[in-house]
């Protein structure tokens, strides 16, 4: 089995109770990474590993406290990676739902594409739209390894090469977008061979809700209302409809001519 190490704040006993029962439940192996708290970082760390100017330019906006904790930890798992000589590990968050699917695909590492570099185990837009035709191989008669029509999105678990750490290490600093747009390559390139599987075998969800997620809607709305443009006066409805079909011509082309 592979190395695994689960993200999370010291603090966060609840979550850790629950991951750590479905992974006992599965009986994998794994350990707790202390994760880098956004909201703790003095003003001199924040200089020295944040760019927020390069952040306005990658998002249009700052990172918030939890995103740039999120983005330090992930960049740490992969510098202790390397220093301590992994050739592959497993990253996953604490609020990681794994299923029974995770230690199949986990024991069939060897049907896996030779040249995967990160393998996502839970993706945003696990639909048939969100998947491309090409690279597609069986795992298995219920699983199989896919390629994305369109950027894959979450860091909640997901397998990462040595070669893949040593990439997103060298991109990653200082700090301008979230680990999962790091990891994706979307707003800072990065040349790794990215791989996912479908259906997911983990799945992403907590009482408490994603802390992150509602820090990014916030900023998101902040940035959005302070702008000038159309967009702040259309009804929200119908800007999410116009969203949603430029996304879907953008999956389509991306599907079947990329």
């Amino acid at each position: 089995m592979l190395p695994i190490l689960v993200v999370s704040l010291e603090q966060s006993t609840g979550r850790r109770i629950e991951v750590a029962r479905h992974l006992t439940a599965l009986n994998l192996p794994y350990q707790f990474f202390s994760a880098i708290d956004g909201n703790r970082l003095d003003s001199a760390e924040l200089h020295t590993r944040y760019s927020e100017a390069s952040a306005w330019r990658a998002l249009g906006r700052p990172m918030t406290a939890g995103e740039i904790g999120c983005s330090l930890s992930h960049l740490a798992i992969y510098r202790q990676m390397l220093e301590a000589e992994l050739d592959e590990l497993v990253i996953m968050e604490d609020d990681a739902r794994p299923g029974p699917g995770l230690r199949y695909v986990l024991e069939h590492r060897d049907q896996w594409p030779r040249d995967w570099e990160v393998m996502y185990f839970y993706h945003l837009g696990n639909d048939a739209s969100h998947l491309s035709f090409r690279g597609r191989s069986p795992l298995g008669p219920v699983y199989r390894v896919v390629r994305f029509s369109d950027r894959p999105l979450g860091t909640v678990a997901y397998a990462i090469r040595n070669s893949a750490a040593s990439k997103l290490l060298d991109a990653g600093f200082p700090v301008s977008v979230p680990a999962d747009e790091l990891l994706n390559g979307y707003q800072i390139p990065v040349d790794i061979t990215r791989y996912g599987v479908s259906p997911v075998v983990v799945e992403h969800g907590h009482p408490d809700g994603s802390h992150l997620a509602a820090e990014r809607m916030l900023a998101n709305a902040a940035v959005r209302a302070s702008q000038l443009g159309f967009a702040r006066f259309l009804p929200d409805s119908v800007y999410r409809r116009i969203r949603r079909i430029a996304k879907f011509w953008k999956r389509f082309f991306r599907r079947h001519f990329v």
